[in-house]
């Protein structure tokens, strides 16, 4: 994972895993990161077969 802040304060993440996000602050990104993962993880788990 990594993390680039701009000039503006923006934050942004690129993670391999749910890709980019952007936010306004750090605490913002990393939350908006593991909502996508819970949500990535969520899909698997319903179209896993039984």
């Amino acid at each position: 994972m990594i993390a680039i802040w701009t000039h503006e304060g923006t934050i942004i993440v690129f993670d391999l895993e749910v890709g980019t996000v952007s936010a306004r602050s750090e605490h913002e990104a990393w939350r908006e990161v593991e909502r996508r993962r819970a949500m990535k993880q969520e899909r698997r788990a319903a179209t896993a077969p039984r």
